[in-house]
């Protein structure tokens, strides 16, 4: 056996065994998620969105992967179950050979729907002061998908997903697509928003 390899399996057996005692949690660190329903701990440390607010990540993964394996990014309600909702969509997930991510936009970090479904993108106190995009609940998303497909499960070679969100989850879904019109989402459900952020079309005069 090479003994680099064996360096570095050892190595990763270590680390994955020192995240179990210091947090309880395993962030997967080396190879692909377990079959069927988990979670993991992310933490972005990419820039693109907020490194003190990590997520717990739910995730519903087939027995096989391969390139073309889709991805599903599912949005919780106001009641911050994303475990539910990605056992929701498990048989789904099951008859078409799709991966499921469903991450948890937790109370402590996100409180009220101004922090979660509408992006926290300003603090409505300060008469709509805004955050920096970092800051936005809606800059999790990408980070996380690359995440996925570069670090957990390299096998998939998707270059999109796509997203379901009921309830606040469809209000940050819908809202989603208008502040982060870049991306990479094929296909985008929002059910049951209890209000929508629609675009206002003014018609301009032209004097003739």
């Amino acid at each position: 056996m090479d003994s680099r390899n064996s360096v570095s399996g050892i190595a990763c057996v270590t680390l994955l065994a020192a995240l179990v005692l210091a947090a309880g949690k395993v962030e997967p660190a080396c190879g692909s998620l377990a079959p069927g329903a988990g979670s993991f701990f992310w933490d972005d440390n990419t820039g693109a969105s907020d490194p003190d607010k990590p997520l717990d990540v739910y995730y519903w993964r087939p027995t096989d992967v391969t390139r073309d394996t889709p991805v599903w990014v599912i949005m919780h309600g106001s009641s911050r179950n994303a475990d539910d909702y990605r056992d929701y969509f498990i048989d789904a997930a099951a008859a078409q050979g799709a991966l499921i991510l469903a991450p948890e936009f937790n109370d402590s970090d996100w409180s009220g729907s101004s922090s979660y479904n509408l992006g926290n993108l300003s603090w409505f106190e300060s008469g709509f002061w805004s955050y920096p995009e970092q800051d936005w609940s809606f800059s999790k998303i990408e980070p996380l998908f690359d995440y996925l497909v570069d670090v957990l499960e390299p096998t998939i070679e998707a270059s999109t997903y796509s997203m379901f969100g009921h309830s606040a989850g469809s209000q940050f879904v819908h809202r989603f697509l208008f502040w982060k019109p870049t991306a990479r989402v094929d296909v985008a459900v929002a059910a049951n928003a209890g209000w929508y952020t629609m675009m206002q079309l003014r018609r301009r005069r032209i004097s003739v």
